[in-house]
């Protein structure tokens, strides 16, 4: 599955534009080129915004620059996806759990994520899927199309959200600030920028080995404080330092001098109070231990934090390490959409070019869609 365009309505500072990928001549590679505030940003948000929702508080955001003062009306965002004949193999494959004999094969899924304002106040917010759906129930012979009103057809829409839709991955300005500390407990990582990364470290574990899991093989060994345990995680450590410093310097030294470095993780725990509500809705502080990574960038005889390095180094290394790994993730099916917002736009003109070739194995199995003002990422 695949998205094929885009219809943005009221967003911000977008009246209404329509992004057609499949345009001739098409591309794998969508560069938008504009003056700044010009709206190339707002068009990556729009389209981000359809697989991630904005939480309540936020939505009046949205609204039209405009029309802040007083806006009555819908901000829409909507995108078409073309469906593959392997979907439609899975599709059928498993609409038979559901005791549906066939399904015909769909070809078009249209997705429309709204929200409704009233005197620049968020009243309501809707999530529509337009598809054509015909099913073949057992024992009988002929096909019926079926609607929202159906069970079969929401089952469907489930199936397709959760397991075929393709994802899409927004890369802003969290490439400019590398974490000292990747934290590995799934509650002390649901910010944006930590959820990514703790995404991506369990990335490089499953390109070492696909049963290799940051629960068992990192977190669990820290808290073990065996002698074998201890060696078994040095060794994970190592092995996930030396892939990390093949494939993101390998792909680095391309574009940036990086002779004599390596890179180096290291696993901690620490005790930290951390403030929860409790049952009643309280505020309450708790001693709990946490588990991190670091990593570290070595250069002769002395390492360094990430963060520590100059803006293109830790630019370059952060998008590396996110896209490097994340572009031959097993369980992402279909063409991943991968969003960029100015990338690189502050590295000498070298550099930015040496970039643009990366963008070109990036979208091996995926699409790019990036901005750019800098006539350096520009290569018609």
């Amino acid at each position: 599955m695949r998205y094929t365009k885009f219809i943005i309505k009221n967003f911000r500072g977008i009246q209404e534009l329509t992004l057609d990928l499949d345009k001739q001549p098409t591309s794998k590679i969508i560069t938008l080129v504009g003056l700044n505030e010009s709206g190339k940003t707002s068009i990556l948000q729009a389209i981000n915004l359809l697989r991630h929702d904005l939480p309540k508080d936020d939505r009046h955001k949205l609204i039209p620059k405009k029309n802040k003062l007083n806006f009555s009306g819908s901000v829409s965002v909507q995108g078409f996806l073309a469906v593959s004949s392997a979907d439609n193999v899975l599709i059928a494959k498993k609409v038979k759990e559901w005791d549906i004999e066939n399904i015909k094969p769909i070809s078009i899924i249209d997705i429309k994520r709204e929200y409704k304002y009233q005197d620049s106040q968020f009243i309501d917010n809707n999530n529509y899927w337009t598809l054509h759906v015909e099913i073949k129930k057992k024992g009988t012979n002929d096909f019926t199309k079926i609607d929202a009103t159906n069970e079969v057809w929401q089952k469907l829409i489930s199936y397709l959200r959760d397991e075929l839709l393709p994802k899409v991955l927004h890369y802003s300005d969290f490439l400019f600030d590398f974490p000292t500390k990747i934290f590995l407990d799934k509650e002390n990582s649901e910010s944006k920028k930590q959820t990514q990364f703790r995404d991506v470290i369990q990335d490089i574990l499953t390109s070492i080995d696909k049963d290799l899991t940051i629960e068992d093989h990192i977190v669990k060994r820290l808290n073990d404080k065996s002698e074998a345990a201890q060696e078994s995680l040095d060794h994970t450590l190592s092995k996930m330092s030396s892939q990390i410093s093949k494939v993101v310097l390998g792909a680095w030294k391309n574009i940036m001098d990086i002779k004599g470095k390596e890179i180096f993780v290291e696993a901690k725990s620490e005790s930290q109070t951390i403030v929860k509500k409790n049952a009643e809705g309280q505020l309450v502080s708790q001693k709990q231990i946490v588990h991190y990574l670091e990593f570290r960038l070595k250069e002769g005889t002395e390492k360094y934090y990430i963060s520590e390095r100059s803006l293109g180094c830790k630019w370059f290394f952060t998008f590396l390490l996110c896209t490097e790994f994340r572009k031959n993730r097993k369980t992402d099916i279909g063409e991943t959409l991968f969003l960029l917002d100015e990338p690189a736009s502050n590295l000498h003109s070298t550099a930015q070019k040496k970039l643009w070739d990366k963008f070109s194995d990036l979208v091996h199995n995926s699409r790019l869609i990036y901005t750019t003002h800098s006539h350096h990422l520009i290569k018609p």
